[in-house]
């Protein structure tokens, strides 16, 4: 657990749809006096003094009525230094890996929630990421192979282009390629079109299926020393 300085307030913020979910969860975070519990209005204020923590959202991933990265897209849009903890079931490696791509700092499996919520949420207001350690190691492995990986047809994208058709390949759409490099999605739609033509494809689908990878650097997050959930 990482350690706390005295007098640091970590404002925290639930998306909870289940009555029974939230009332676990706030018997949770009423074990720890540092632990702010705010509206989502008040995650728009300054930082109280002498306590630069980012706010920290939970979303429990069940019950959404928008799509996760939907979801996440609208609160990132005024809540932009805020962290997101992911709550859901335990998911296949290649879910929390897509997870990633959609830029989430964290995630728990429901029975890691009773207890690693408050350690998990510490991590995430000093900057650490909460992912298994093989899970964190496995992305960014893909990433060293794939930038190695050397393809004439590929060589000749730029570097936008290449994080977009690996984005594509991800089965991300438009709007959450545009989120995820913060771009317009008029200004993905053009990339595409320019690396359709470089890949001699028609569609996106070709995208996907086609075998060639290509991994963005750019868009591994900040690696902190790797920690399980």
């Amino acid at each position: 657990m990482p350690r706390r300085a005295q007098n640091r307030v970590l404002r925290v913020r639930l998306i909870e749809q289940s009555p029974l979910g939230l009332q676990f969860l706030l018997s949770l975070l009423r074990k720890d006096s540092s632990i702010r519990i705010v509206g989502i209005q008040d995650l728009k204020g300054q930082h109280e003094k002498g306590t630069p923590l980012a706010p920290v959202i939970i979303v429990d991933s069940c019950g959404l009525p928008l799509p996760l990265s939907e979801c996440l897209r609208q609160l990132r849009a005024t809540h932009v230094e805020a962290k997101y903890l992911i709550l859901d079931h335990e998911l296949p490696r290649e879910e929390l890996l897509r997870l990633l791509w959609i830029k989430i700092d964290g995630f728990l499996p429901y029975n890691h929630v009773a207890y690693s919520l408050l350690p998990a949420l510490h991590a995430l207001a000093e900057g650490d990421i909460w992912i298994p350690r093989d899970v964190l190691r496995e992305y960014v492995q893909r990433g060293q192979e794939l930038r190695r990986n050397d393809s004439s047809g590929l060589n000749t994208m730029t570097h936008r282009e290449s994080e977009i058709v690996e984005l594509v390949k991800r089965r991300l759409s438009n709007k959450e390629i545009a989120d995820i490099l913060r771009i317009r999605e008029s200004t993905v739609k053009f990339h595409l079109s320019n690396a359709y033509s470089k890949l001699q494809i028609g569609s996106r689908q070709d995208v996907i299926k086609s075998g060639q990878q290509y991994h963005p650097m750019g868009l591994l997050p900040h690696i902190v020393p790797l920690r399980d959930s």
